[in-house]
């Protein structure tokens, strides 16, 4: 009898201190939203001790944006509103400014990166915009820029402009230029974003003293949109280099103690000893990075007109393990720690993967 009951003991152990190492997440009855989690997620991440909490992302557009917002909504209390993205400095200002005013004008025409028309893009922006009028100015969240610039930087560089001040002969042409290019049609990748890019940053340094002044207070934002060094590449390690040298610059400048990035999960890995993440817990010590890195199945992705089977850093018998060892059979959300993960290189990749299942998300 005795033996039974050590035994029901250590079982009961075991079950307890796996408890701790997963967490379930809920969506809200009857939609396919998540549900409050009170303070749940803080507890289970534990994000006091950490200087940087990195989620690396699958790019999908209906589950994402409401974790993002369930963890920025969670780590806010704990004083963590500094928010980086992957995007470009101009983008960053938009949303800054949206997240002050309400105006969704800022985010369309063009259609800034992660507002996009398909999945829940817009309602995390509203929902961030709601939350930010409700805190103190100390404790607003902010926005910021690490990638390259995309088509939004001449917008950007138009708004920046004095209201009601006339433009400096010297700068009379490049303002046209600026003009014209905020209309056109550019991918993120095309040449002539890049070439009219260049132009208008040669142009501005060019007149540089005339441009200082007439941006005034302004200015040190559009010096840090015409000198961003970042490449207009897909390839991998030179943007998780421009990234992460963005971060610690910003995080320098502005003494961020604490900060929450969200990038592909491409750029966060721990198994590539270049990425974001990588290099963030070489240059902040031991213990000062958290990363998180999402696997989804049934995905309505935003690179897809179809569902996917599944996303994320992983391989096909990875992903089939994960889903079957942690994720619900009905469709569920689920955080666990990768210290219990057997599978493959799992266990190195992150600190926490977030499992989910996008099965009966409305497509829009």
């Amino acid at each position: 009898m005795r033996k039974l009951f050590l035994l029901a003991i250590l079982l009961l152990g075991m079950v307890w201190g796996y408890g701790q190492r997963t967490l379930p997440i809920f969506r809200q009855q009857g939609s396919d939203h998540l549900a409050g989690m009170g303070d749940s997620v803080n507890r289970f991440l534990q994000v006091q001790q950490y200087k940087a909490i990195i989620y690396g992302e699958t790019h999908t557009v209906y589950f994402e944006p409401d974790m993002k917002y369930l963890l920025i909504e969670q780590l806010q209390p704990s004083g963590v509103h500094d928010v980086f993205m992957e995007i470009g400095h101009a983008a960053a200002w938009l949303f800054n400014q949206y997240l002050r005013t309400g105006d969704t004008a800022l985010l369309t025409n063009p259609v800034l990166p992660y507002y996009w028309a398909k999945g829940y893009y817009a309602l995390f922006w509203q929902k961030l915009y709601t939350l930010n009028q409700s805190l103190p100015e100390a404790d607003k969240i902010v926005i910021h820029g690490t990638d390259f610039e995309r088509v939004e930087a001449f917008k950007t560089l138009l708004l920046l402009r004095p209201a009601g001040q006339e433009v400096p002969v010297p700068l009379q042409s490049l303002m046209a230029s600026i003009e014209l290019y905020s209309q056109m049609p550019y991918d993120r990748f095309d040449k002539e974003l890049v070439a009219a890019l260049e132009q208008v940053q040669k142009s501005i340094l060019q007149n540089e003293s005339v441009a200082a002044v007439y941006y005034g207070n302004n200015w040190k934002t559009v010096q840090r949109i015409i000198n961003n060094p970042a490449k207009h590449t897909g390839r991998v390690p030179a943007r998780n280099q421009t990234m992460y040298q963005a971060i610690i610059s910003t995080m320098q400048e502005k003494h961020i103690t604490q900060m929450v990035g969200f990038f592909g999960a491409a750029h966060t890995l721990y198994t590539d000893r270049q990425s974001v993440s990588s290099r963030l817990a070489g240059q902040l010590g031991q213990g000062a990075v958290l990363n998180i890195s999402s696997v989804i199945y049934e995905v309505n992705h935003s690179s897809s007109p179809t569902p996917l089977p599944w996303v994320g850093q992983v391989k096909e018998k990875e992903s089939l393990y994960l889903q079957q060892t942690y994720l619900p059979k009905q469709p569920g959300v689920i955080m666990v720690k990768s210290e219990i993960i057997t599978e493959g290189n799992l266990r190195r990749a992150a600190d926490v993967l977030v499992l989910a299942s996008d099965r009966g998300v409305r497509s829009r």
